[in-house]
C-alpha cells in the first residue's frame, strides 16, 4: 500500500481514505500488532458507518470465564467470530462500540461480549448500564499513533487525518538583531 507509506511519511495529502479491503490489508500487513494473539484472517467491512469485522479466533484466545469455557469445549479449536460495531473518534484515540457479536453464527449476549472485548486488553473497555437499566454495548478504546489527529468512518470508508508536526523553533539567545 504505497498510499499508506506516503501518508505516514508526510509525503501524501493530509487525509487518507481507506475502503474495507484496505483496512483489512493494513491490519494484516502494516499493523499486525493491532490484531490480538490467537486471532487470524481478520476481514473488515464498512457500510453506512457500521464496521463489520470477521476473523478466525483460537479457543485459547477467549477469556477463561466458566460459562464460556463450557461452550468452547463443544466447538472446534478455532471458531468464526463476527462483530458489528460503530467507530468514533476521540481526543486521543478511537472507540469501537460493539453492538453485536456472534460465534459460529450464534449471537452472544451483551455480558459475554463484554467479557470477550475486555479480554482483548488493547486499551480500556467500558461496559455498563444505560439510564433505563439495560446493558450498554461494550466499548473498546484504542490509542492511535502520534502522527494521527483523527479517524472517522463515513459511509463505507475509513478516513485517517494526519497530525501536523509541531515546528521546532530555534531561538537565538544572542539578543542581537
Amino acid at each position: 500500500m504505497a498510499r499508506l507509506d506516503l501518508f505516514r511519511t508526510g509525503n501524501g495529502g493530509p487525509t487518507l481514505t481507506l475502503a474495507g479491503d484496505d483496512v483489512t490489508a493494513v491490519l494484516r500487513h502494516f499493523f499486525p500488532g493491532l490484531v490480538p494473539p490467537g486471532v487470524s484472517d481478520p476481514v473488515v467491512g464498512l457500510a453506512g458507518g457500521v464496521v463489520r469485522l470477521t476473523a478466525r479466533v483460537s479457543a485459547d484466545a477467549f477469556p477463561t470465564a466458566p460459562f464460556l469455557a463450557k461452550v468452547l469445549q463443544a466447538l472446534p479449536d478455532t471458531v468464526d467470530v463476527e462483530l458489528y460495531g460503530t467507530l468514533a473518534s476521540e481526543r486521543s484515540g478511537l472507540s469501537l462500540r460493539v453492538d453485536r457479536m456472534s460465534m459460529e453464527r450464534v449471537p452472544l449476549p451483551t455480558s459475554v461480549v463484554a467479557s470477550i472485548v475486555g479480554s482483548l486488553s488493547l486499551s480500556s473497555v467500558d461496559a455498563g448500564s444505560t439510564a433505563g437499566g439495560a446493558e450498554a454495548a461494550p466499548t473498546l478504546r484504542l490509542a492511535w499513533p502520534r502522527d494521527l489527529a483523527a479517524v472517522h468512518v463515513r459511509n463505507d470508508r475509513l478516513i485517517l487525518e494526519r497530525a501536523e508536526p509541531a515546528l521546532e523553533r530555534v531561538v537565538d539567545g544572542g539578543g542581537g538583531a
